[in-house]
């Protein structure tokens, strides 16, 4: 933590605060009262923007006494009135916070981040992670926990994969409760999966190690299930193993909605295979279960495994697929908007649209994949492949120098420059881009997951599959 959270842990530079700058916010404090001083000091802990309210509660002074100290704040020009709901002031600049939190004895700052956290917890709503943050700053971490895996839901919810990670690792950096540490590496794992397929990994295979050993069937499946689509990122033909061991912990369940998640993967993986008809089975099977939860996540995503099982239809399947896509939009369910967005530009192909109307279906996709955090979409692969396939070379290799390297889908961007070189140079072009990539990519067998990406049955260079 900085001067932005309170704590102990500042960067270097943040201490090398010019000493000529030092000097004149020192000049302007020394005119303030002792009682004045306090309140600022409280002011730096509470951030560089803080409420009149909020500043109240943690000093215990008299409104009026507040008051007062602000004017004095604005007089010397430490300080900005802000105005707005909550009567928010803040420092007028970052470095004048940044000294007066830097002249409070450690003690002083712990005993400053305790009162705002007290401040914090007695109004009828707070942002968890601001008072997580204050409640670490002042050494009571472990009632940290509960608000951080709360900030990482609300994170997560909002679209904001990155600061969840950065939560939940800190609870459990922290320590959660034994029996929250497999869930928590579970929802950690899930929420890596919006931008890191190797971290998510690493975080499944934690919660799997935790739910084998506390026998837990349902958790098993799910972690189970979250290796399966980490593998299925990099083309590793063991995403249907580990899809079957799911299966196989979770049928004794019975109708869970764990099974329907398994049921469903395998559904659309045996789809995009071309096994027409054990993808009709197995989608049938996971509707039934769908209709008998009324799980309305699970309703949409039955419309685009229905989709999927009848691709040979392809104007009945456009027309699943896009009511499963409607469907998730309304219900903020953004996985299964997502996934269905992907088929609906492969169905709109297969329906003879013009590649305009293709093209803006994958960008109408992407920007609310983006809008929602998620940066593993297989989207972001689809129009380079569309392009590549009509001869459109440089866009598609615009296009596909924008997937980043930690995606599941990176690998498709190193196939569409192999494939843009060796038909400009021949053959020998192409070999240095999949040697880059393998080199820095090994799969778990040590040979790369290019051959194993899912294409949509029939199409030889085609966008990537899902994740099933």
């Amino acid at each position: 933590f900085g001067p932005e959270g309170g704590g102990e842990r500042r960067p270097v530079g943040w201490l090398r605060i010019p000493a000529s700058i030092r000097e004149t916010v020192h000049a302007r404090i020394e005119r303030l009262s002792p009682e004045a001083q306090a309140t600022l000091s409280a002011a730096a802990v509470i951030g560089q923007r803080f409420p009149f309210e909020l500043l109240r509660a943690t000093t215990g002074a008299s409104a009026t006494d507040v008051l007062a100290h602000l004017r004095q704040f604005i007089e010397l020009q430490l300080a900005i009135e802000e105005g707005g709901d909550e009567d928010t002031y803040a420092f007028r600049h970052a470095l004048t916070r940044e000294v007066v939190y830097d002249e409070l004895l450690a003690p002083e700052r712990k005993a400053l981040h305790r009162a705002v956290a007290v401040a914090l917890e007695a109004r009828p709503r707070v942002e968890p992670g601001l008072l997580a943050l204050h409640l670490v700053a002042a050494g009571d971490a472990q009632r940290a926990v509960p608000h951080l895996l709360e900030a990482a839901r609300r994170a997560v919810a909002a679209g904001a994969p990155r600061e969840g990670v950065a939560h939940y690792e800190s609870a459990l950096e922290i320590g959660v409760p034994d029996d929250a540490v497999a869930p928590t590496y579970e929802q950690l794992a899930n929420t890596y999966l919006f931008f890191d397929a190797v971290r998510a990994r690493r975080a499944a295979e934690r919660a799997l190690e935790r739910y084998r050993a506390a026998t837990d069937a349902r958790g098993t499946g799910r972690a189970l299930l979250l290796l399966a689509r980490v593998a299925a990122l990099h083309g590793e033909e063991r995403a249907e193993e580990l899809l079957t061991q799911a299966r196989a912990e979770l049928e004794p369940l019975g109708d869970t909605r764990e099974l329907a998640d398994v049921l469903a993967r395998l559904a659309g993986r045996f789809a995009a295979r071309g096994r027409t008809s054990l993808g009709r089975d197995t989608a049938d099977r996971f509707t039934r279960i769908a209709e008998s939860l009324g799980d309305v996540e699970l309703r949409a995503d039955a419309l685009r495994l229905q989709a999927m099982a009848h691709v040979d239809e392809p104007a009945l399947a456009y027309d699943l697929v896009r009511k499963s896509r409607d469907m998730a939009r309304a219900a903020g369910l953004t996985d299964v908007a997502d996934e269905s967005w992907w088929v609906l530009s492969i169905l709109a192909e297969r329906t003879g649209r013009p590649l305009a109307e293709i093209l803006a279906t994958i960008d109408e996709g992407l920007a609310y994949a983006r809008s929602h955090g998620n940066e593993m979409t297989a989207l972001q692969a689809a129009a380079p492949y569309y392009l590549l396939n009509t001869g459109e070379w440089e866009q598609a290799l615009e296009g596909a120098l924008t997937i980043p390297r930690a995606s599941g889908y990176y690998d498709n961007a190193v196939e569409i420059r192999a494939r843009i070189a060796e038909g400009r140079e021949g053959p020998e072009a192409a070999v240095p881009p999949y040697l880059e990539h393998a080199e820095a990519w090994p799969t778990p067998t040590g040979v790369s997951g290019l051959t194993g990406r899912a294409r949509p049955p029939g199409s030889a260079c085609r966008p990537p599959g899902r994740s099933h």
